[in-house]
């Protein structure tokens, strides 16, 4: 598979049966396989990407924390409907 200069991957949450993007970084999880499964359709798509990575995901304080464990150049934004644009959420 060829490499991607930039690449934009969304996380949707939806009744997915085979894949819950929930689980990748959740330690906690009984959910083996399924966190697996997703585990490797994320590493694929982030390990083609070269330089820019922009991966959307809508979640929760408690995710977006215990994703700063894994990725040490995370950058948080969250969606302001009123002003209808987004906000960088400075680090902690």
């Amino acid at each position: 598979v060829a490499p991607f200069n930039s690449s934009a991957l969304h996380l949707i949450h939806r009744q997915f049966t085979k894949y819950n993007f929930g689980l990748i970084f959740d330690p906690n999880t009984d959910k083996v396989v399924t966190k697996n499964r997703s585990q490797k359709l994320f590493y694929v798509a982030c390990s083609r990407t070269v330089k820019n990575l922009l991966v959307l995901r809508v979640t929760s304080k408690e995710e977006i924390e215990n994703l700063k464990n894994y990725f040490k150049d995370i950058e948080v934004f969250s969606y302001n409907s009123e002003m209808d644009k987004f906000i960088h959420q400075p680090n902690d």
